[in-house]
Order: C-alpha cells, then sequence, then structure tokens
C-alpha cells in the first residue's frame, strides 16, 4: 500500500533540505513479514542507485 501523505511528507523534507528525491514503488503481498517487505525495499533501492551513489565497500 502506498502512502501519499508520506510520500507528500518526504518530498517537503527533501525540498527543505535542498536534497532530490525519488519515489520508487514496490509490491508486496498482503500480510508481508517485515523481512520480506525490507528485502524488497533492499531490492529495489540498490537497482535504482547509480554507481557513485553506492558507498565503497572497505574489507
Amino acid at each position: 500500500m502506498h502512502s501519499k501523505d508520506l510520500e507528500a511528507s518526504a518530498k517537503k523534507i527533501a525540498k527543505s533540505l535542498n536534497l532530490d528525491l525519488e519515489v520508487i514503488q514496490t509490491s508486496l503481498k498482503p500480510n508481508s513479514s517485515e523481512t520480506e517487505m525490507r528485502e524488497e525495499r533492499y531490492k529495489h533501492l540498490l537497482s535504482n542507485l547509480k554507481k557513485d551513489e553506492v558507498l565503497p565497500h572497505r574489507p
């Protein structure tokens, strides 16, 4: 479920911080577990990052 109020709040905060904001839609099954929701969000986030947006991994 997409919250228009949450999206509007996020856009307002981003604008006040002079940041660009891209809303990434995800689709989840009803009653998904917290782990399933988190995995879905990360999958979409990582697939939308540009190379310079990813922090380098240091062993």
